[in-house]
């Protein structure tokens, strides 16, 4: 398995929303997090603030159309989405964490 994500980071904020979704995944303790553009943004202390949250919720999608996440849906202007163990962001990530124990 392939150490590396098919990403083309383009923004500062999309490598922090990665890196933000990352720690989220680390600190998971079940086999899924769920995730909005709000929630990331107050994991790395970005403002909620439109613009923001639009970036950040275009780097989800982006993550949707490559496979690494899933669209649950949207409820009151609220778009969610699901990493599971599943998907390769998840494997990638947790097998950096054993790396970095052991």
């Amino acid at each position: 398995m392939s150490n590396k994500l098919d990403l083309d980071i383009r923004t500062p904020i999309e490598l922090i929303t990665i890196k933000a979704i990352a720690r989220l995944i680390r600190g998971a303790h079940g086999t899924c997090i769920y995730v909005s553009p709000q929630k990331i943004a107050r994991t790395i202390g970005l403002p909620s603030k439109a613009v923001v949250l639009l970036e950040v919720r275009y780097t989800l999608e982006k993550l949707v159309h490559l496979g690494y996440a899933q669209y649950v849906g949207k409820r009151s202007r609220k778009h969610t989405y699901v990493i599971t163990c599943e998907s390769k962001l998840w494997k990638i990530v947790k097998s950096q964490m054993v790396k970095s124990n052991g």
